[in-house]
């Protein structure tokens, strides 16, 4: 394959795996920067390419080596030059290219005729957007009896695997072999024994990669039982949040097992945790977990009926709380997100889902042409814009003798700069419909010392200062400017937080009452700043932490 084929191979994988126009993937486009695309997107683009052309061993590569899209492309090369693995009849999935740079017959790929309306070899049903299948009736675009990725399960399967009796991949067992290992040749009840535990071992695994599969939509042939998690996967601490809860959901994970899955580094661990007999005694709960969530109904009232509010970052964890929370209260709701624009789809799906109104907008609040085209599309195709949550947020968490000048840069560009843009332009808008309200988000770890929070912290600080004199330089245009300050919060920051094992009990003993906030705590907050009521509140800070900041 010539440097330019495998180059529109490698931009065209970025493509169907992102989704994003093909003319934003641009050969020096940087995956976070321009893409936002995380360690977890990145693994599972570089998983694809590996399968693509039949690595056997995961793509390693220094975060330089992978930064933007064409030096992927040049780093595949190298890699496929060097390798001896590469079968020289390996196809690339859709690209109608060998790996040894032989085109295909049309219509082939691989060398085997693809049936009409396939693509890469799997059927695709009338109705499909970006590769998946969206019936009539559906929510959050996961059709009944089909994957989440939306490609039909054949006869006989359920979540695209073999039913028992069948390894995962979907191959037949061999005569007297459970999960592909022989049973023992011994008397009637110790044949029982082994056929019992070795049909437990398979349904575990069987399980795990169902979870994988529909966590990560990666093809079953990737997950196999030596596959690592991290490395070979892309799989992070939120991926494996994602893998939990399925598994909890489809009652193939005992309560006590819950907390032991952070240790498994392979698929082979994660199933033979699941087959093992659960501990005695499951620990006891820390703390008192944040409430379910319900299925959402407008608030009595409505108090934000006729109201268009901008909420950056809510693809997941606060953000996402926030603009479901508005959603209720009878708001139109523009749902941003950078790093997953699956996260930001199913987000806008679960508000309308809910009787509610949104749209999505995908862009990134530090990248100032990305800002351009976000409100651009806010007054093009939604007309309107009265309130702003500025909830997008960036940066590390660590000691700050870790902390480098590009850790700073990003969080200042995404948490300052950002901030600072997306309020002008959120104030032109207002201005035409006589004014509105900005909210930002903000951490008390800006007035207190968090431990990993020094960097972050003061980042935060600048965002209350900032907070302040847009609160009085906005106010001649009728527009309201405030922060909500937040302490730790049970949810997804702080189960990705670095030693949250150890830090969270602290911060709950420290706390009045011993429990943190939730996320709805948070977005009750920034309700109460968009309200009525609080039309005379501006420039200020209002903390949230249920009394932690008072303790020191």
């Amino acid at each position: 394959m010539q440097a330019q084929d495998l180059l529109e191979h490698v931009r065209s994988v970025f493509v169907r795996m992102t989704r994003y126009p093909d003319e934003v993937v641009v050969p020096d486009a940087d995956l976070e920067q321009d893409l936002g695309i995380d360690s977890v997107k990145r693994g599972e683009i570089l998983a694809t390419l590996r399968a693509d052309f039949g690595l056997s061993d995961a793509l390693k590569a220094t975060p330089d080596e992978l930064r933007t899209v064409a030096r992927v492309s040049d780093f595949l090369s190298r890699t496929l030059t060097a390798r001896s693995d590469v079968a020289p009849w390996a196809d690339v999935a859709g690209g109608g290219w060998h790996a040894n740079g032989h085109a295909e017959p049309a219509g082939q790929v691989g060398g085997l005729a693809e049936p009409a309306g396939q693509v890469g070899g799997l059927a695709e049903p009338a109705g499909q957007v970006g590769g998946h299948a969206e019936p009539a009736g559906q929510v959050g675009g996961h059709a009944p009896a089909r994957h989440a990725n939306g490609h039909a399960e054949p006869a006989g399967r359920a979540n695209g695997h073999a039913e028992p009796a069948r390894h995962a991949n979907g191959h037949a067992e061999p005569a007297g072999r459970a999960s592909g290992h022989a049973a023992p040749a011994s008397g009637p009840t110790a044949s029982n024994g082994a056929a019992s535990a070795a049909a437990a071992a398979g349904e575990a695994l069987r399980a795990v990669v169902e979870a994988l599969a529909d966590a990560t939509r990666h093809p079953a042939e990737l997950l196999v039982p030596d596959a690592r998690l991290e490395e070979d996967l892309g799989i992070d601490r939120r991926r494996r949040d994602e893998v939990r809860a399925l598994l909890r959901q489809r009652g193939a994970l005992p309560d006590g097992l819950a907390g032991a899955l952070d240790e498994a580094r392979t698929v082979g661990d994660l199933a033979r945790l699941l087959g093992a007999p659960p501990p005695a005694q499951a620990a006891a709960a820390r703390g008192p977990a944040a409430p379910a969530a319900q299925r959402a109904t407008p608030a009595p009232g409505a108090a934000l009926a006729g109201k268009t509010i901008l909420v950056t970052g809510s693809s997941r964890g606060l953000g996402r709380a926030i603009a479901t929370k508005l959603g209720r209260a009878g708001a139109r709701v523009v749902v941003n997100s950078f790093h997953s624009r699956d996260d930001g789809d199913a987000v806008a799906d679960e508000i309308r889902g809910a009787g509610g109104d949104a749209v999505h907008v995908w862009g990134s609040v530090a990248n100032p042409a990305h800002v351009d085209k976000l409100f651009e599309a806010i007054a093009r195709d939604v007309g309107e814009l009265h309130h702003f949550v500025n909830n997008a947020s960036n940066g590390r968490f660590g000691p700050l003798e870790q902390t480098t000048p590009e850790h700073w840069e990003l969080a200042f560009r995404t948490n300052v700069i950002g901030y600072h843009q997306c309020a002008l332009r959120a104030a032109r808008l207002m201005e035409r419909h006589g004014g509105g309200r900005i909210v930002a988000l903000s951490s008390n770890g800006s007035s207190r010392y968090l431990e990993h929070f020094g960097a972050m912290g003061a980042v935060k600080a600048a965002v209350e200062s900032l907070t302040r004199a847009l609160a009085v330089e906005l106010a001649p245009r009728n527009v309201q400017v405030n922060c909500v300050s937040a302490g730790p919060i049970y949810g997804h920051v702080t189960s990705n937080y670095p030693d949250h094992e150890r830090i969270l009990p602290y911060w709950e003993s420290r706390t009045p009452g011993g429990r943190l906030c939730t996320e709805e705590d948070v977005a009750d907050a920034v309700l109460l700043l968009l309200s009525d009521g609080a039309r005379m509140i501006n420039g200020a800070t209002l903390t949230v932490d249920g009394g932690g900041s008072l303790c020191i």
